[in-house]
C-alpha cells in the first residue's frame, strides 16, 4: 500500500458540486452548510471536507465547474477572429443563457457581492479572468480585421456585453428560449457595430 489513501472519486465530485450548485441557488451561502451539502450527495461531511476548506471555496468550485463547456476552451480564443467570435455569441452563448438554473445561479452569486466579496473574487478569479482575458485577445484580433474600431477598449466592451446579458436574464419577467436568445445576442452584436 502506498499510503496515499484512496484515490478520490469522480461520482462522489460530481454529486457534491451538484449539491453545493443546488443548495446556493436555493438559498444562497448563508443558508448553506456542508452538512447539508454532504447529505444531498449521498456522501460523508469528510468527503466533502477532505476536497475543499469551507462552503464558499466549494460553491466557488462548483459554479467555475457549472460554466465549463459554456464556451470553446479558453485556450482556443487568442485566435478567435470576428467570424468566430459572431459565432460563439450566436451559438454558445444563447445556449448557455437559456439554461433554466443559469438565473437562480446569477441572482445567488451577484447578490452574494458585498457580503461574501470572497466567494465572488473566486469566481472572479477562478473564472472570468482567464476567459476575459482570452476574449479581449479575440476583441484585438477583430479591431486588426478591420471589423471593430481601433480605438474600442476590450474592457469596456466586455462589460457593456455582459452587462446587458446579465440584465436580460435576471430582469426578463419570463424564460427565453435559446432562439430568443439568439436574437437578442444578434441585436446587442448589430448595436455594437459586429456584424451578426
Amino acid at each position: 500500500m502506498s499510503g496515499r489513501g484512496r484515490r478520490r472519486s469522480p461520482v462522489a465530485d460530481k454529486a457534491i458540486i451538484a449539491a453545493a450548485l443546488e443548495l446556493f441557488a436555493e438559498r444562497g451561502l448563508e443558508g448553506s452548510s456542508i452538512e447539508e451539502i454532504a447529505r444531498r450527495a449521498g456522501v460523508t461531511r469528510a468527503t466533502v471536507y477532505r476536497r475543499w476548506t469551507d462552503k464558499a471555496a466549494l460553491i466557488a468550485h462548483a459554479l467555475c465547474k457549472a460554466r465549463e463547456g459554456d464556451a470553446p476552451e479558453v485556450h482556443d480564443w487568442g485566435h478567435v477572429g470576428a467570424d468566430a467570435f459572431v459565432r460563439i455569441m450566436l451559438e454558445d452563448v444563447p445556449e448557455t443563457l437559456a439554461k433554466p438554473e443559469l438565473a437562480p445561479l446569477t441572482a445567488r452569486l451577484l447578490g452574494s457581492a458585498q457580503a461574501h466579496p470572497e466567494l465572488v473574487r473566486a469566481y472572479w478569479d477562478g473564472y472570468l479572468v482567464p476567459r476575459r482575458a482570452a476574449f479581449s485577445r479575440a476583441i484585438v484580433a477583430m479591431q486588426a480585421d478591420g471589423r471593430l474600431a481601433a480605438d474600442v477598449d476590450p474592457e469596456v466592451l466586455q462589460d457593456m456585453i455582459s452587462g446587458a446579458l446579465v440584465y436580460r436574464l435576471l430582469l426578463s419577467s419570463e424564460p427565453r428560449s435559446v432562439d430568443d436568445w439568439r436574437a437578442y445576442c444578434r441585436a446587442l452584436l448589430r448595436t455594437l457595430g459586429l456584424t451578426a
